[in-house]
């Protein structure tokens, strides 16, 4: 039974996704901090946020509503197309 967010795969797959950008960013030159680098991680960073924001919001029973997922798959191109 899902009871939270950070019950979906999909919040915990996009966590990871976080991570790893984090860790090949650190790698990209540092004149870079203000432009890809800096958009590659907010990007990373919006699909678990946006994941997480309807579980406040919608009953318990809906938590794994579709929008939301629906929402990060159009994010996750984003942020793969950068990588």
């Amino acid at each position: 039974m899902i009871k939270s967010y950070k019950d979906l795969q999909i919040w915990q797959r996009s966590m990871d996704l976080v991570e790893s950008i984090y860790r090949i960013t650190e790698k990209l030159p540092s004149n870079e901090q203000f432009g890809l680098i800096s958009q590659m991680r907010r990007a990373a960073v919006s699909v678990p946020s946006n994941t997480c924001l309807p579980a406040g919001r919608l009953p318990k029973d809906m938590v794994d509503s579709q929008p939301a997922v629906i929402h990060n798959f159009f994010l996750l191109p984003e942020v793969l197309c950068l990588n």
